[in-house]
């Protein structure tokens, strides 16, 4: 009986993240790309018609380079 409520336990926190993950994503982004020269204004647009046109690949995206 405990394996079956750890389990449901992280099916719901898994589902709770998802759902959270996706909400931010969808209304956040869009929100903000109204303005024409934000960040999320590129998102919205520049990253999305790249991704679009290289079968969801953005290769701007690929190498992700940090100060140190």
């Amino acid at each position: 009986m405990p394996m079956l409520t750890l389990a449901v336990q992280f099916f719901l926190g898994l589902l709770y993240t998802d759902a959270g993950e996706w909400l931010v994503h969808k209304y956040i982004p869009q929100a903000l790309g109204n303005k024409p020269y934000s960040f999320h204004a590129y998102y919205l647009y520049e990253h999305h018609a790249v991704c679009a046109s290289n079968s969801m690949l953005d290769p701007g995206c690929q190498k992700l380079t940090l100060p140190t």
